[in-house]
């Protein structure tokens, strides 16, 4: 009886997963590639049957993710000319998540690292060095909005959901979160799940007024600056979580690499959007970052441009 209901279920969850591939904004590309995603997304689909069975509360989920997040969010103590305007700019791309359960807070930490993260119930951290790194408000969106997305679409949690379940992690035992968090994580996200957080994170940007091209540009520079090897690809988001974790993060290169077929994606995706935006305007912003102003306080001219990147 399984046998024939597990056949079943598993060719459903192919057709699925070759309809996402078909009209899906995660993957448009017609290709060997696309159809080899189809058993990624079967696979997907499985893990979130079994995940749904355990999942976890937001409520719990962000209990634990402050928890987890208290050694960094210590060590972001003492940014203040940058954290309220990380906090500005993120809390205005809140609005357009499909989780409103979960309250985020963004942390600026010190490092010359070029990176940023994010943990369990919207915990969002971003170097100091990635913030040089950025030159406009509008990529400073694109990457929060990144990272907004790993913890809508339950990236994050789902790396801890079972041990939670479990009742395999203390919630209030540091040391053990610490530990469990460097065995967890160190598998890195899954391609299909940094392909939705792409997909997401330019939604949120672009549904915020920002200029879409920003994250391509973003990741076509960290591209340029780190010299990507095309054959591959780091699979360590995080690290360790208190005292070596600031240097263990490295670059976003290391931890979300911006391979050229991420960027081909996004370039896809957002010529996909172009009929629907063309009448639009978006916002830049690179004197707002300049000045750390954000645009929803004071928007400056020659900032506005047109679906194509032309200046208003």
């Amino acid at each position: 009886m399984w046998n024939r209901t597990g056949a079943w279920i598993l060719l459903a969850l192919m057709l699925i997963g070759a309809a996402a591939v078909w009209i899906g904004d995660v993957d448009e590309s017609v290709s060997l590639s696309a159809a080899m995603e189809v058993w990624g997304d079967v696979i997907r689909d499985v893990d979130q049957f079994g995940l749904t069975l355990i999942r976890v509360s937001d409520k719990k989920e962000m209990e634990f993710g402050r928890n987890l997040s208290r050694g960094m969010i210590d060590a972001s103590a003492g940014n203040s000319d940058w954290q309220s305007y990380v906090t500005a700019v993120g809390q205005g791309l809140v609005p357009f998540v499909r989780r409103p359960g979960i309250q985020y807070e963004f942390h600026v930490v010190e490092g010359s690292w070029v990176n940023a993260f994010a943990l369990p119930g919207g915990q969002v951290f971003i170097s100091t060095g990635m913030l040089k790194f950025l030159r406009s408000e509008s990529e400073l969106a694109s990457i929060l909005g990144h990272e907004i997305a790993h913890v809508d679409q339950r990236h994050c949690i789902e790396m801890f959901q079972s041990q939670i379940a479990l009742d395999r992690i203390g919630m209030d035992e540091i040391g053990q979160l610490a530990e469990m968090t460097h065995q967890v994580v160190s598998a890195g996200y899954r391609k299909y799940q940094e392909h939705e957080a792409d997909a997401a994170g330019l939604r949120f940007a672009m549904a915020a007024g920002y200029e879409p091209g920003a994250i391509v540009s973003t990741f076509e520079r960290l591209r340029e600056r780190y010299e990507e090897p095309t054959t591959t690809r780091s699979k360590k988001p995080i690290g360790e979580i208190t005292g070596s974790l600031i240097e263990a993060l490295g670059s976003y290169f290391e931890s979300h690499p911006p391979t050229a077929d991420r960027i081909s994606r996004l370039k896809q995706l957002i010529a996909r959007k172009h009929p629907a935006i063309r009448k639009k305007s978006f916002y830049i912003g690179k004197e707002n970052y300049l000045r750390k102003i954000p645009k929803s306080s004071e928007q400056f001219d020659g900032e506005a441009v047109d679906s194509g990147g032309k200046v208003l």
